[in-house]
C-alpha cells in the first residue's frame, strides 16, 4: 500500500480538525456559527427577495425528500 501524498494527508488533516455535527451530541453547546442571524442580515440587505414569492427553502443534510413530500401533501390538501 502506498502512502497518500502529502498534500492529500494535510488535506485530510484540516477537514478532520473541523467540527462534524453528525458525531456532536445534542446537548453540546451550539457553536456562534450556527445561529440565523448573519443570514438574516443578509437577506434583509438583498431586500428580503425571498418574500416576493411563496416558497418552502428545505435543506440539511438529510430527509430533504420526506419533508418535501410532507410539505407538497400539506399544500396539496390545502388546495396549494
Amino acid at each position: 500500500m502506498t502512502r497518500p501524498p502529502a498534500d492529500f494527508t494535510a488535506a485530510q488533516a484540516y477537514l478532520d480538525s473541523l467540527v462534524d455535527y453528525e458525531r456532536t451530541p445534542p446537548t453540546a453547546p451550539a457553536p456562534r456559527a450556527m445561529g440565523l442571524e448573519r443570514i438574516a442580515r443578509l437577506s434583509a440587505e438583498l431586500g428580503e427577495a425571498h418574500r416576493a414569492f411563496r416558497c418552502v427553502h428545505i435543506a440539511g443534510t438529510k430527509g430533504k425528500g420526506s419533508v418535501a413530500a410532507m410539505a407538497d401533501a400539506i399544500a396539496r390538501a390545502h388546495g396549494l
